[in-house]
């Protein structure tokens, strides 16, 4: 992937974004870019504050000299036993379900933007033993309420999008 940076100057006062916010944008294109390209980012470029890319002050914190290594990919976990309660989820997990009766899924009770969670039919039983995901207290496609698998081999990918809508769906098998 490819990226050519742009060095933005304050040249038009009228402009309700200045430069320096713009090129703090650029340094996150480029790591972004960095990501993709190599799998190993050095964040350091990140220091300081952004503010309000979306509305929402604090979109991105101090990120001081932390390497972001891609190569740590979390596992899949089978869940192929009666797991006698709730499976608790964490904020990067992938789970395969297969065990032959119903399960719920706990997602994590204080989500950041950068969690995923993905759950996948492996048993091929959602259709006779429903999966039920928990918001704990989170709202799920922007519903206070628990989101249920019900069809033979599904799979769904959660990632939390903020406390307005919460866990969003943004990928089915």
């Amino acid at each position: 992937m490819s990226y050519t940076r742009t060095t933005w100057i304050n040249n038009d006062l009228s402009s309700p974004v200045d430069a320096d916010n713009l090129n703090k944008i650029e340094n996150g294109i480029d790591a972004v870019t960095d990501i993709a390209d190599n799998t190993v980012i050095e964040v350091s470029l990140l220091t300081g504050r952004v503010d309000d890319l979306d509305g929402v002050g604090g979109d991105i914190d101090q990120i001081n000299d932390a390497i972001v290594d891609l190569d740590e990919e979390k596992v899949w976990r089978n869940i192929d036993v009666d797991p006698a309660g709730d499976v608790v989820a964490d904020g990067v997990d992938k789970i395969f379900v297969s065990w032959a009766g119903a399960v719920s899924v706990l997602l994590p009770p204080i989500p950041t933007l950068s969690d995923t969670i993905r759950i996948c039919d492996a048993g091929c039983d959602f259709s006779t033993y429903n999966l039920t995901i928990k918001g704990n207290s989170k709202n799920i496609m922007g519903a206070a309420t628990d989101y249920v698998l019900v069809t033979l081999s599904e799979g769904v990918e959660l990632s939390w999008s903020g406390d307005t809508y919460g866990w969003a769906i943004t990928a089915r098998t």
